[in-house]
């Protein structure tokens, strides 16, 4: 029972902070919590090719989940969530090839399926909405 009001108590703060201002990610977010097996198919470097990049100029630009809370209007710690700065994130991410100068670089957690990221406390809520975002 108490796992179920847990559940409730997390539902509705996901809604309160999100529905209004980003419907879609709900949507998405929503549509993706159920498949167990969700599991993207992302690319990584491996680190040779990573140092390889590197050597040749590429800046690095790391997306976590502080930058996908950012996305979404959620301040984070450090950071104010401001419509410039998420126009800036979005454009990032959207102009992002492989050619580009720079590496965008997110968690290796986002080709874990559901399932497995629920297993450890906190990783699926932590990690979903940047498998959403990308894939």
């Amino acid at each position: 029972m108490q796992k179920l009001f847990n559940f409730i108590k997390k539902a509705l703060k996901f809604f309160k902070n999100y529905l209004f201002k980003d419907p879609i990610f709900v949507f998405k977010y929503f549509c993706a919590y159920f498949q167990k097996n969700y599991k993207p198919n992302a690319k990584f470097f491996t680190n040779d090719e990573f140092i390889l990049e590197l050597k040749l100029g590429k800046s690095f630009i790391r997306i976590g989940d502080g930058e996908i809370g950012l996305l979404h209007h959620r301040d984070i710690s450090y950071q104010k969530a401001d419509q410039k700065l998420i126009d800036k994130l979005i454009e990032i991410i959207e102009n992002y090839k492989e050619e580009s100068e720079y590496i965008l670089s997110i968690p290796i957690f986002v080709n874990m399926t559901n399932k497995e990221l629920a297993e450890t406390k906190g990783k699926l809520s932590c990690w979903l909405p940047l498998k959403i975002e990308f894939f």
